[in-house]
């Protein structure tokens, strides 16, 4: 790792390496190094630690205002005054990603622990979906092919494929922080796929508990009919919860950011208009209470109509505020869950081989955007 440190010289900062590499730059002297550097901000009288493997510092040269400078990262180009001004991220928010490798690590369980936990997670829940898949194809228990072609339009399926992947695209992370402590994939895509894997982190743990209340709350009629269905209500119904949880419980992962309820609502609107689209090219409802129809009851008092055009409007927007509130909870818990074992247990996480955080880490922490 490296610090950047203020010199009594202000025309010769320093760019210092725990390694011993020191590189000084001047206004007359124009010197260039790669090395490594991740998008840190520089601010007067401050300690930042970055990491010094690919990093390119040039000297604006001659006639330029004292120690202004270029920086080339991977994401383009950064420009500066150290001790005037700061670095700042264009694209996706202007704050620093993730310096202390939040979605890489736990407060309680060690980088290859929790690589192991996540990549569990993504084999059981695909083991499950190909299972499932296998089990109806082979016409067991009434079921048929076409029963796998429907399931697509499914929100519970396709909810569970996203826990397949995103535990599975976690575990690669955190595989790639844990074989040598050095800077994570995460950390080195460009900043919109960082930004989407966080709204990925937000649906793995809001979605889920929307399918669990939806499906035993309006959904599920008992008993179970065998083993089988038994397995998999469990499986996608209530473990994809329990996934959720140890996501939000056990990772040191910030709470979300608020616009990610607007981007949460996009895609169940998305989903709304599969749902019609399905209707349309199908001929059938994938859930219920989405059908508009008057209600209609055969002979033995099962409805075979819809629930009629104001209940689909009740259910639809009673949907949006479960998600808003759901989304509220779950920001709360691992609000919750930062407070408890941060500030009152003192657990800041657990990193590759013991180490702790550094000072830089710390103040670069505290200037998150959605935490100030």
């Amino acid at each position: 790792m490296a610090k950047i440190l203020r010199h009594d010289d202000e025309s010769q900062p320093d760019f210092q390496c725990s390694t011993g590499w020191i590189l000084k730059l001047s206004r007359r002297t124009a010197s260039e190094s790669e090395r490594n550097f991740r998008r840190y901000e520089l601010n007067a009288g401050r300690e930042h630690t970055i990491d010094c493997q690919e990093i390119t510092i040039v000297n604006k040269g001659a006639g330029q205002p004292p120690h202004e400078y270029l920086i080339w990262t991977r994401t383009g180009e950064l420009e500066g005054k150290m001790g005037v001004r700061s670095f700042k991220a264009l694209k996706f928010g202007e704050d620093i990603w993730d310096p202390s490798h939040r979605f890489e690590t736990s407060w309680l369980l060690s980088p290859w622990v929790l690589f192991g936990c996540r990549a569990a997670i993504s084999l059981y829940a695909f083991v499950v979906t190909f299972f499932i898949i296998g089990w109806e194809a082979s016409n067991q228990q009434g079921f048929t092919i076409h029963d796998v072609n429907k399931s697509f339009s499914y929100f519970t399926i396709l909810c569970y494929w996203g826990i397949c992947f995103y535990f599975a695209i976690a575990a690669i992370h955190t595989f790639s922080y844990a074989i040598n402590g050095g800077t994570p994939l995460l950390n080195r895509f460009p900043r919109p796929f960082q930004a989407l894997h966080y709204l990925f982190w937000s649906s793995i743990t809001t979605y889920p508990f929307l399918v669990t209340i939806v499906y035993w709350g309006i959904l599920f009629t008992p008993p179970f009919n065998s083993r089988f269905s038994l397995w998999s209500d469990i499986s996608q119904h209530v473990l994809n919860s329990a996934f959720a949880l140890f996501e939000i419980i056990f990772t040191r992962i910030n709470p979300a950011p608020w616009i990610h309820i607007l981007f949460l609502i996009i895609i169940l609107a998305c989903y709304c208009g599969l749902a019609y689209l399905t209707h349309y090219t199908k001929g059938y409802y994938v859930y219920s209470f989405l059908n508009p129809n008057p209600k209609e009851l055969d002979a033995q008092g099962t409805n075979v109509g819809g629930v009629g055009q104001g209940a689909v409007v009740g259910y639809v927007f009673g949907i949006a505020v479960a998600v808003i509130i759901l989304f509220s909870l779950m920001k709360g818990l691992a609000w919750t869950r930062k407070w408890v074992t941060e500030k009152k247990m003192g657990r800041e996480g657990v990193f590759y081989r013991g180490r702790k955080m550094g000072q830089g880490e710390v103040e670069l922490e505290t200037v998150r955007m959605w935490e100030k």
